[in-house]
């Protein structure tokens, strides 16, 4: 479902033949906004959460509750002075979006180029709450997955210190001690999908996660480092040559960060 809605909003497509036909190939492209509501929506992984804004609402007091029928009233009142603002902002917008360029696009880049747009036209830091609100996303990200978790864990108690093995090595290294909760990895590969998806997340509270993609699958190696450790890390990668200096540079300590 987190897979469906990311598509959703990013855009997407289906292809598919007629049936019982030579041709006649049907084609569905879409591209939607979403709304989710809840009192508590649970853990979100990262790639849902980074096209998400979060908007928290506070509870209606007694005294301020209105019926259906008025606030149907009061919004057929103000819906053409609505209109025409929007549609006054909207044009204000287009006229200077060309001219906004940035070099640090967050994700959803074309969404975050038209909240740079309106700041300049109405003077307002929105695209600075939009940027900032990665951090708190990601850290419950990471803190709603056990995975996470156990990492953030390991690489802490290792006082900062790079670790470096097999998708396996390190599945056995995180296993918790009692029974592992419920959607816990059962395998190197899972465990690999896994971090992949939090990779960005994980990035963002401190812990770097790279992939070694030399050598054969099963023995490429996972490198988890302090996020300010990205050089070394890369470094790791790229130079391992045998298991001594696998084993010497997963000891050796990276820069301090958040750990």
């Amino acid at each position: 479902m987190a897979d469906a809605m990311c598509r959703t909003v990013t855009g997407d497509g289906w292809c598919k033949r007629e049936l019982y036909a030579d041709d006649g190939l049907v084609v569905l492209s879409y591209r939607r906004v979403l709304v989710l509501t809840g009192i508590d929506i649970g853990s979100l992984r990262g790639d849902l959460a980074e096209r998400l804004l979060p908007v928290e609402l506070e509870p209606i007091e007694p005294g301020k509750r209105m019926l259906d029928a008025e606030v149907a009233a009061q919004l057929a009142t103000a819906r053409p002075r609505l209109l025409g603002a929007l549609l006054d902002l909207l044009s204000r917008v287009l006229a200077i979006l060309p001219t906004v360029h940035r070099d640090d696009w967050p994700r959803m880049a074309d969404f975050a180029r038209v909240v740079a747009a309106m700041d300049e036209v109405l003077g307002t830091e929105g695209y600075k709450q939009y940027t900032n609100q990665g951090g708190d996303i990601a850290a419950e990200v990471v803190s709603g997955d056990p995975v996470a978790e156990a990492l953030v864990r390991t690489l802490a108690l290792r006082g900062g210190q790079a670790w470096m093995g097999t998708a396996s090595e390190l599945l056995e290294q995180i296993a918790p001690l009692d029974r592992p909760p419920k959607g816990w990895p059962e395998s190197g590969r899972a465990l690999s999908g896994r971090l992949r998806r939090m990779a960005p997340s994980l990035e963002q509270v401190g812990v770097l996660v790279r992939f070694d993609r030399s050598g054969h699958a099963r023995e490429r190696r996972i490198i988890v480092a302090a996020a300010t450790g990205h050089a070394d890390a890369n470094a790791q990668s790229a130079d391992a040559k045998g298991p001594d200096a696998d084993a010497k540079r997963a000891e050796g300590p990276v820069q301090e960060g958040l750990f």
